[in-house]
């Protein structure tokens, strides 16, 4: 009996354990991929609404037309956003909290270029497209973060309402306390993110421009800048380092700003 016990015992620790490594390994997952506080990338093989942006500058402001927009949960939108202005702008859509966050590290870093999923840097009449799930209720923003442009009045809402079926229930669990209680049962440490050596950054390239010397890369967190993981253009120091990497490679890379401007001094493939 004794031993049966013991057995059974056993196997709930084992299966325990594989719990915490699954969830501590989809919450580091999560991190890599960078923290979106508005919903998720859409899935372009899946129906979305289309909804026009245009930038624009008059009379000493700035601003989107339109400013105001309201989506329902679960509704994927595909913005079309279009440069009318004559300077650069942004389209960033995150909660107020995150952007302000960002806009502060703009201030010290104004030259930065944005391609993220749910951020575009535009070129005065040039076009950008980002296609976005909202799958959280409640309101949020699209802002221009270049310095002074947001205080000029480029900001706009979106507002994700929910529409509730009839005999429709919703059940949330929260996972993370789960996970904490088993590390202290069984005395197991959370999973880290894997740390970076000398001043290499990992990522992964999502785009060349070999004309501009351009390379667009979603990064892990670069700490000498403090910042967070997110895709940034860079330009390389040499343009024969465009030439070692391509779209879809796992790189680790040396960034560093020179005359102002975020550059890449190494690149290598990731092992």
């Amino acid at each position: 009996m004794r031993l049966w016990v013991t057995r059974r015992f056993g196997i709930k620790v084992v299966l325990a354990v594989l719990y915490v490594l699954c969830v501590g390994a989809s919450l580091h997952a999560n991190e890599v991929e960078g923290h979106f506080s508005a919903g998720e990338p859409g899935d372009p093989k899946k129906p979305f609404r289309v909804v026009e942006i245009t930038m624009q500058e008059s009379n000493g402001t700035m601003s989107y037309r339109p400013k105001a927009l309201e989506v329902k949960r679960g509704e994927q939108i595909k913005f079309v956003i279009t440069n009318a202005g004559m300077l650069a702008h942004e389209f960033i859509l995150a909660n107020t909290v995150d952007n302000l966050k960002h806009a502060a590290l703009m201030k010290k870093y104004p030259d930065m270029e944005h391609d993220d999923p749910n951020g575009k840097t535009v070129q005065p009449g040039a076009k950008a497209e980002m296609l976005w799930r909202f799958t959280k209720p409640g309101t949020f923003e699209f802002s221009c973060l270049i310095p002074g442009h947001r205080e000029a009045g480029m900001v706009g809402t979106v507002t994700v309402i929910v529409i509730l079926k009839r005999r429709e229930t919703v059940m949330m669990k929260d996972r993370v306390p789960v996970r904490a209680a088993l590390v202290v049962t069984l005395g197991l440490a959370p999973l880290a993110a894997s740390a970076q050596t000398d001043d290499f950054v990992n990522g992964l390239v999502t785009k060349i421009d070999g004309s501009a010397g351009k390379i667009t890369i979603k990064h892990g967190p670069i700490k000498k800048f403090d910042m967070e993981p997110m895709t940034m253009v860079f330009r390389a120091a040499d343009p024969a380092m465009l030439k070692v990497v391509r779209p879809g490679d796992k790189v680790r890379f040396v960034p560093d700003r020179i005359n102002g401007q975020f550059t890449i001094t190494k690149i290598e493939k990731a092992k």
